[in-house]
C-alpha cells in the first residue's frame, strides 16, 4: 500500500495495484481483487493483464455476467493470447451465449491446437449455436489427436520396458540380449537419447569397436557434449582408430 502512494508514475501504481490483486485473489479476496485490477486498468486502459485478471475475478464469484466485457478488453487488449481468448469464450459459453463463444474459442483452438479443453469448448459452443457440421469436424480431431497421443504413450510405455529388460539382461551379464532388448527400444522411440546411448556402450563392451564408434557419433549427433558418450568414443578410437 505504501508503495502504490508513492508511485510517480499511473503506469507504477497500475502495476502494483496489478500485483496487490494478483496476492488477494490468491486469498480469495475476490472482491478486493477486483477493485485493484479496475485501479490498475483505469490508470493503464492497455493493461491487458489486468482485464484479464479482473474479468477472472469477476467470474469467480462476483458477477459473471459483467466479466465478459471485462473479458472481452482483454481479448482485445491482447489478440495472440490463449488464456485471454479461452476465458472470455469460456465465460460465454458459461453465460449462455454459445453464439458469441465461438469466434474467441476458435481463436485460441488457433492458437493452441493441441488443448483439449479449448478445442472441447469450441466444440460445445458451436453445437449449442447449431453449427452441428463444424462441432463434428472439431470434436471428431480431438477425438483422433487423443487416440494418437495414447498410440505414442503405449510405445513410449513399451520402449521403456524394453529398456529395462536390456538392463536386466545387462547385470545378468548377457550383454547380446542386453543389446537387442535396447535396439528394439532405440526403434520404438528413436529420438530417446538415452536408448542409443545404452546400445553403444553395450557394442563397446562387445568390443565391437567399429560399430560402437558409429553409435557413439550418432549420440553425440543428438546430444553434443554427452559425458559418457564422449568417454566411450575415446576408448572405442583406441581400439579401433579411424
Amino acid at each position: 500500500t505504501a508503495a502504490i502512494e508513492h508511485a510517480a508514475e499511473d503506469s507504477a501504481r497500475a502495476r502494483l495495484h496489478y500485483l496487490r490483486g494478483k496476492a488477494r485473489a490468491q486469498r480469495d479476496q475476490l472482491e478486493m481483487a477486483v477493485t485493484d485490477f479496475e485501479t490498475a486498468a483505469g490508470l493503464q486502459p492497455t493493461f491487458g493483464a489486468a482485464y484479464l485478471e479482473w474479468g477472472r475475478s469477476l467470474a469467480g464469484g462476483t458477477d459473471p455476467i459483467a466479466s465478459e466485457t471485462v473479458l472481452r478488453k482483454a481479448a482485445n487488449l491482447m489478440p495472440d493470447s490463449f488464456e485471454a481468448h479461452h476465458l472470455y469464450g469460456s465465460q460465454l459459453l458459461r453465460n449462455g451465449n454459445p453464439e458469441a463463444a465461438v469466434e474467441p474459442l476458435r481463436r485460441a483452438n488457433q492458437l493452441e491446437p493441441s488443448n483439449q479443453i479449448a478445442g472441447y469448448a469450441l466444440g460445445r459452443a458451436l453445437r449449442a449455436a447449431g453449427k452441428a457440421d463444424e462441432a463434428r469436424d472439431v470434436l471428431s480431431g480431438l477425438a483422433a489427436a487423443a487416440s494418437r497421443r495414447i498410440l505414442h504413450e503405449s510405445k513410449i510405455n513399451e520402449a521403456g520396458r524394453l529398456n529395462n529388460l536390456g538392463l536386466e539382461a545387462q547385470s545378468a551379464g548377457n550383454i547380446e540380449l542386453a543389446l537387442r532388448r535396447y535396439e528394439e527400444a532405440a526403434a520404438i522411440a528413436p529420438r530417446n537419447i538415452d536408448f542409443h546411448r545404452n546400445a553403444a556402450l553395450a557394442l563397446c563392451r562387445l568390443e565391437r569397436w567399429d560399430e560402437a564408434k558409429a553409435r557413439l557419433r550418432k549420440v553425440l549427433r543428438m546430444a553434443p557434449g554427452d559425458v559418457d558418450a564422449t568417454k566411450a568414443l575415446y576408448i572405442a578410437l583406441d581400439h579401433a582408430p579411424d
